[in-house]
């Protein structure tokens, strides 16, 4: 997936918790071996290479869970979220890689034109892709999703208590011993002074997933704009957003995609999209700039099934 992952654990012995790391190592490989389109030998890379020849391509057990969660956020956020964004977030990579490239208002409108979730067509674990130069592209999904499998990996090898970040994204399991949960940090974004980031607040987190999307880790200049490795299917391009959203979750893929999500839309919208995922909130940020000054908005989305147990 092209980031690093860390294991943080309470074990009862260093042996046992070497065990349990390992194995659940060992999995987050596997995961990123059936959804990284970093790889060039896997089934995504097959995918890319088969497109538009009708042919398909069998799929592993957790692609296809990747794949349908993906699909469902597809139509819930009306094409925001689309795992066959892979032809733009691969001319963004490019982007990255030469500074100074600019990408035609040609190559994005070709791409575009590619990027159609419709086009993906399944029958039992195997997929195809229905037009030539169609990519797809999990980075906004699975890394969400590999915390959690490796935290129930780490709760197999009788390791319950344990907490997995993978880049912005972690999942907890029990909580550390004498504690209600890991303390994770709210991140606002940058300083306006400074290159760190600010740390706004702290979080309990225990069997849950939390998720942060924003402008602050990966991001380009092109052309003197800022754009984030979050693309924004309407202009196909990086968006420009100075935001900063952290989604908590009952599971890791929902805090890994709605963040992604609910860093380009509006709340009304966000809104509507977390009331159908109960037990999920978001914390967002915006970086306001005026007068040479940085300012920060802050408010919290929660879903109405949250809002209704906190009544309660």
């Amino acid at each position: 997936m092209g980031v690093q992952a860390r294991i943080s654990l309470y074990a009862p012995s260093e042996s046992s918790a070497e065990r349990a790391a390992a194995n659940a190592f060992a999995l987050l490989a596997q995961i990123e071996e059936e959804t990284s389109d970093y790889r060039v030998d896997n089934s995504v890379a097959r995918l890319a290479t088969r497109a538009g020849t009708q042919q398909w391509t069998p799929i592993g057990p957790h692609l296809t869970q990747v794949l349908e969660h993906s699909l469902r956020l597809t139509s819930e956020s009306a094409g925001v979220f689309d795992p066959t964004m892979g032809p733009l977030t691969h001319l963004w990579r490019s982007q990255r890689q030469s500074p100074g490239t600019i990408v035609s208002d040609t190559d994005i409108a070709n791409a575009i034109h590619l990027v159609n979730w419709k086009h993906i067509e399944i029958s039992g674990d195997q997929v195809r892709l229905l037009t030539k130069g169609m990519k797809v592209d999990f980075g906004a999904i699975a890394k969400g999703y590999a915390a959690e499998c490796a935290v129930r990996e780490l709760s197999r090898h009788c390791v319950p208590r344990s907490l997995v970040s993978i880049a912005g994204d972690v999942f907890a399991g029990s909580p550390p011993p004498g504690s209600k949960g890991w303390h994770v940090a709210v991140q606002a974004g940058q300083s306006p002074t400074a290159d760190s980031q600010i740390a706004d607040a702290w979080i309990e987190l225990s069997d849950a997933g939390c998720s942060t999307s924003g402008d602050v880790e990966q991001v380009i200049t092109v052309g003197g704009r800022r754009q984030s490795h979050i693309i924004d299917i309407r202009t196909g391009r990086g968006s420009d957003r100075r935001r900063s959203v952290t989604v908590i979750a009952p599971t890791g893929w929902q805090s890994d995609a709605l963040a992604t999500i609910l860093y380009l839309i509006d709340d009304a919208q966000a809104q509507r999209i977390l009331d159908r995922h109960p037990g999920t909130r978001a914390i967002i940020f915006d970086r306001i700039e005026s007068n040479g000054q940085v300012q920060l908005r802050k408010r919290e989305i929660k879903s109405a099934a949250v809002r209704m147990s906190e009544t309660r």
